[in-house]
């Protein structure tokens, strides 16, 4: 109820797209990277299972650069935030190019499940 008072309004922005990023797209993104492989998996592998070798569903995502590629995203939209609050153009442009890099990367692992 703080941030709708007057002094306060300045805030509201800064805290929807910490909301939005940190709460609502690195959700759907961790679901993205488990939900991806596992529906590949059994549409491609499935009828196969017994009959011949198939990789199992860890083999399929690389899960060593999850911890590091979701920090990253928590990192840029920090940095995000308080260029929104501090008002600063290259810490802003900082966090977005570093957000844009690792939404990129996360994509390419995602599709990368497809040609196995």
């Amino acid at each position: 109820m703080a941030l709708w008072s007057e002094q306060n309004s300045l805030l509201i922005g800064p805290f929807v797209y910490l909301y939005l990023l940190l709460w609502i797209v690195l959700s759907i993104m961790g679901y993205l990277y488990k939900i991806v492989p596992f529906l590949w998996w059994t549409y491609k592998y499935s009828k196969e299972i017994g009959k011949k070798s198939v990789p199992s569903l860890k083999d399929m995502m690389n899960e060593k650069i999850v911890v590091p590629l979701f920090s990253l995203i928590v990192l840029a939209v920090v940095l995000v935030f308080f260029s929104i609050i501090l008002e600063s153009i290259l810490i802003f442009n900082i966090g977005q190019f570093v957000l844009s890099l690792v939404f990129i990367l996360i994509s390419i692992s995602i599709l990368k499940v497809l040609k196995k």
